[in-house]
């Protein structure tokens, strides 16, 4: 399988979960932007990065260009709209999700 096709399997994954939790979720398939999912309840929106790697240790070094990239979204002061990267490990079923911050600040939620 290919990194596009993979990567896609998990940002569908990732999307369902959202829509079970009442989001409505757009998926930005192939667009190489800053965020893989779209997604908006009634309380916030969030700009999802989809990631799926194989070890087992999360190096957030690796990801510095979607982190960076994400943090280019303007976001308003409130607390309404997130920036998102979620990593999924081979064999995992959880996600590991981290908020993206202002600046260098990036929080496991």
């Amino acid at each position: 399988m290919t990194n596009y096709r993979r990567g896609g399997t998990y940002e569908y994954i990732a999307k369902k979960q959202l829509e079970e939790q009442g989001y409505v979720v757009i998926r930005s398939a192939g667009s190489h932007g800053p965020a893989d999912l779209v997604a908006t309840n009634d309380w916030e929106i969030k700009f999802i990065q989809i990631k799926f790697q194989k070890d087992k240790k999360i190096n957030l070094n690796k990801y510095s260009e979607d982190i960076e990239a994400l943090r280019k979204i303007p976001i308003s002061l409130h607390n309404d709209v997130r920036r998102e990267l979620w990593i999924r490990i081979k064999g995992n079923t959880e996600w590991k999700k981290y908020l993206i911050l202002n600046m260098s600040e990036v929080l496991l939620n």
